[in-house]
C-alpha cells in the first residue's frame, strides 16, 4: 500500500475518533463510517486496513486499545491526549 493511501486511513482514523471522542470505535466500524461518508476513496479499504493503521497510531501514542466489557475479545480505539494535541495542530 502507497504512503499516501495509508496516511489517508490514519487522517480518517484520527478525524472519526476526535469527532466521537471519548468514544471508543472499532475498525470495523470505522471502515463503515468511512466508506458511507466517502465510497470513492475508501472501497479499496478494509476493515482491516483500519486495524492495522490503529495499531500503527497505538505505538505512536496517538490511540490506545479500549476492550469492550461485553465483548472481550473485540479491540476499539480511542484517541489519548496526545493524538487529541496532534489532530488540533494539524487542523
Amino acid at each position: 500500500m502507497k504512503t499516501s493511501e495509508l496516511e489517508t486511513i490514519r487522517t480518517e482514523i484520527l478525524d472519526q475518533l476526535y469527532t466521537n471522542r471519548p468514544d471508543a470505535r472499532t475498525p470495523e466500524r470505522m471502515h463503515k463510517v468511512a466508506v458511507k461518508a466517502d465510497a470513492g476513496t475508501f472501497r479499496d479499504f478494509t476493515a482491516k486496513d483500519f486495524a492495522t493503521e490503529a495499531e500503527y497510531l497505538t505505538e505512536k501514542n496517538l490511540l490506545k486499545r479500549v476492550r469492550n466489557e461485553v465483548a472481550k475479545a473485540e479491540v476499539s480505539y480511542a484517541l489519548t491526549a496526545a493524538g487529541i494535541d496532534h489532530v488540533e495542530q494539524t487542523r
